[in-house]
């Protein structure tokens, strides 16, 4: 148990020390450079769900609709950042893309496509919930 305890500690050390250092290197950072590093923290998560998605769908798992529903969403939450739109609190794909085709029709008009798609991954991730 004493490892353990040891253990956590010197993680929530090693956190606290990472935020301090992010925060001094955020302040020397270039707007572009701030909102790139925002995406970022969107992106690395989105590939994660990404892959755990197609680990589990390839094996029949549907729960894994939801993993790749958070994926898209954190993709489209990424690029709102990108295009200085401050994405919504919300987890709706087919809202996400409403402001994106609100921002350059021509640019996303794969979204546009692909609307049937995002309202089923949208459905399926309402089941994650059991009264949703």
């Amino acid at each position: 148990m004493d490892i353990l305890v040891k253990n956590i500690k010197l993680i929530q050390r090693i956190f606290y020390e990472n935020q301090l250092a992010d925060k001094k290197i955020r302040r020397n950072m270039t707007e572009q450079e701030k909102i790139i590093s925002e995406a970022n923290k969107c992106i690395m998560p989105a590939v994660e769900d990404y892959l755990g998605s197609r680990c589990l769908l390839l094996n029949n798992i549907f729960v894994g609709l939801t993993l790749a529903h958070e994926a898209v969403e954190k993709l489209m939450k990424a690029i709102l950042i990108l295009e200085n739109i401050k994405p919504q609190k919300s987890h709706s794909l087919e809202k996400l893309s409403e402001l994106l085709l609100k921002k350059n029709s021509q640019k996303y008009v794969l979204l546009s496509t692909q609307m049937e798609f995002i309202k089923r991954l949208d459905q399926h991730y309402g089941w994650r919930y059991y009264d949703g």
